[in-house]
């Protein structure tokens, strides 16, 4: 990460991410046909919904992690993601019904509506960017809203097997993804001002993470760090 550019790299994690994402998707749309069983069908949509857990925890990470470095100490700002991503998880693994799946997810969702006042009253980012990560998450709970009422196969059954909601939603989670991108480029933009104290912080706090995090590679690698 050349001149302490953090927002860059995760920037990077969060496009990683949401290709994982898009891959487990595709994953489970290839072989549900071929599920031979319940418990076949239940892991791949299991593997599906945590390519959704995935994005969503990439996306909160991305919209707070790197702006907000001057605010809170990393381990306070690793910390709810730790509990809530690592808690969500689990119980996505070991949910059965389509309920089960759907409150970690609703889980995930309270804490990253509730960085965009923060943002604003905090001062992070410039408003066009939160306002870019809001709409990405108005973008996605609309494709999610189409998607469980089913519009429009509802209204014409039989008469939409390729244009139906679970295409609409796919659709609409592509714009989402992309608009959530181009937030973190303006707060990469913001970030990376000529002398800005978030730069600073995010700076001091990568040699802090990054000097253990090449020890450990080298250590494995056999070669000095």
């Amino acid at each position: 990460m050349a001149d302490g550019d953090v927002p860059l790299f995760m920037l990077g994690v969060y496009t990683a991410a949401a290709s994982v994402t898009m891959a487990l998707s595709a994953l489970y749309h290839t072989f549900m046909p071929t599920a031979r069983s319940q418990w076949q069908y239940n892991l791949l949509l299991k593997i599906d919904v945590a390519g959704v857990w995935l994005v969503n925890v990439a996306g909160w990470t991305l919209s707070l992690f790197t702006v907000g470095a001057c605010t809170a100490p990393l381990p306070l700002r690793l910390l709810p993601l730790l509990v809530v991503g690592g808690g969500t998880l689990v119980m996505i693994i070991r949910a059965d019904t389509a309920v089960q799946r759907g409150i970690p997810l609703l889980l995930i969702a309270a804490p990253r509506m509730l960085g965009f006042p923060l943002r604003l009253w905090l001062g992070l980012g410039t408003a066009q960017a939160t306002g870019m990560w809001a709409l990405s998450e108005v973008v996605a709970v609309v494709g999610g809203a189409v998607n469980v009422a089913r519009i429009p196969e509802r209204w014409a059954p039989g008469n939409h097997d390729y244009f139906n909601s679970h295409t609409i939603m796919h659709v609409l989670a592509l714009v989402a993804i992309a608009t959530a991108h181009l937030a973190a480029s303006h707060d990469r933009a913001w970030i990376m001002q000529a002398d800005h104290h978030v730069r600073i912080c995010l700076a001091e706090e990568s040699q802090l993470w990054m000097q253990p995090a090449r020890a450990a590679v080298a250590a494995l690698l056999g070669v000095p760090s």
